[in-house]
């Protein structure tokens, strides 16, 4: 099941929040080497993206490099009207339940879900994103299921809404030189992935059929023409 939605934990008891601390070899849950907690700089920048609100609350800068944390925001409401459609609930939260076609819908109509890349521009020099994680918080879990802790503590320590579903990204992006810049400019470019959509279900008896169909961006229809058909037996690894 797709990763929008699937992200819950079902804790017996929830631990104390953790010390609040952003490694760059790190994710939310935890991180490796031995190297020292980012220095948090406070951005408080909002936006409109992709038909989405979204937050950068804050940067930090790692002896490695820098660490932004991207909040996407999702009204309780889309995500109600998403979960009803698919009737995702705790017993069917596996992909077993669902086609590989309906989980490429589920994925497409999910509001929990964004993919994209993002590139910094440090002082007129250009910086990539080397690795990232994501948690997903969202208020309209069904009964017996939990928020995993981990977005929970982002929620709170970024005082996000919690009425709202929350997406919460964190890109790495490894400094342009061998040492940690003063950061003088800084901007930011955000591209989102392209996205795979089912196409129709036709079916072809002998060469020369053909089967009409159109592109579902921009509504142009096209024509299939088999030009040759030979039967063969798929391997049981297809």
């Amino acid at each position: 099941m797709t990763n929008a939605y699937r992200r819950f934990l079902n804790p017996a008891a929830e631990p104390a929040t953790p010390q609040w601390n952003v490694f760059f070899d790190g994710s939310f849950w935890g991180h490796t080497g031995k190297d020292h907690a980012g220095t948090e700089i406070t951005v408080g920048k909002q936006f409109e993206w992709a038909g989405r609100q979204w937050l950068l609350p804050a940067v930090y800068s790692c002896g490695k490099g820098l660490v932004i944390d991207f909040c996407m925001r999702v009204e309780a409401q889309e995500i109600r009207a998403f979960m009803g459609k698919w009737d995702l609930r705790q017993e069917n939260d596996s992909c077993e339940h669902f086609t590989q076609e309906q989980q490429m819908e589920i994925e497409l109509d999910s509001p929990l879900h964004l993919d994209f890349d993002a590139q910094l521009e440090l002082n007129g020099r250009k910086l990539l994103t080397s690795h990232g994680c994501s948690v997903c918080y969202n208020p309209c879990l069904p009964d017996g299921m939990r928020n995993d802790l981990e977005a929970k503590w982002v929620v709170k320590h970024y005082a996000l809404n919690p009425a709202y579903g929350w997406v919460i990204f964190r890109n790495a992006f490894p400094w342009a030189g061998q040492h940690r810049p003063k950061i003088k400019t800084l901007s930011l470019t955000m591209e989102q992935h392209p996205i795979s959509i089912p196409g129709p279900h036709f079916r072809v008896a002998a060469a020369g059929d053909t089967v009409a169909f159109v592109h579902p961006a921009s509504g142009k229809e096209y024509i299939l023409t088999v030009q040759e058909l030979e039967p063969h037996i798929l391997p049981e690894s297809c």
